[in-house]
């Protein structure tokens, strides 16, 4: 069993709610960060937070996220400083916890320099990590309406390069909910890494 463990595959999948329900009570104990859709009073979506990983431990309505994310409008507006200071932070702080969340990663904040530095420095220091990677073709939609696409095309191609080449990081495509090799992994990530 590789230290770290990542879903990859199409949007609305079932990826995050396979994680969460694995880790369960877990979670709270977990560096890292994930993300969460927001949705406006008419239920329409109206972007994205970031927040610590064991804020998911809390309800709902207790838990602190930053946008950084907005939709409507117009074009989608970005806020990149909640990756180049806010996620940063976390993922230093990470060192210090059993084991890390990333829920997800590999989009726009892949060009933000600051943001990849710590990344990769995040998944070089051989924490136990399971989350969710970013599927290319997801990231080249979001990539296109913000004008990054070219840019992001390229690193997260050199991502994905950096997580094959690593003998400890196994990225599993899936088609979500229901592939039970999918789920029969991320069960003995979490036996073996989240439950001690």
């Amino acid at each position: 069993m590789t230290a770290r463990l990542f879903l990859t595959g199409p949007v609305g999948c079932g990826k995050t709610t396979m994680l969460r329900t694995a880790l369960g009570e877990a979670v709270g104990r977990a560096g890292g960060f994930v993300t969460e859709r927001i949705y406006d009073g008419d239920g329409a979506p109206a972007g994205f937070e970031l927040m610590r990983t064991a804020e998911l431990a809390k309800a709902p309505a207790l838990r602190c996220g930053r946008r950084f994310l907005s939709f409507g409008g117009g074009a989608p507006r970005h806020d990149d400083s909640v990756f180049t200071e806010y996620a940063v932070k976390i993922l230093r702080e990470s060192a210090a916890a059993p084991f890390a969340v990333l829920d997800e990663f590999g989009g726009f904040e892949l060009t933000l320099p600051d943001f990849e530095a710590a990344l990769y420095d995040f998944l070089a220091s051989g924490l136990p990590t399971i989350g969710v990677l970013k599927a290319i073709p997801s990231a080249k939609k979001l990539g296109e309406r913000l004008g990054l696409w070219e840019e992001l095309h390229r690193r997260a191609l050199r991502l994905e390069a950096a997580l094959a080449a690593d003998p400890d990081t196994a990225v599993l495509r899936t088609t979500g909910r229901y592939d039970e090799a999918a789920k029969a992994a991320v069960s003995e990530w979490v036996r073996n890494f989240a439950d001690k």
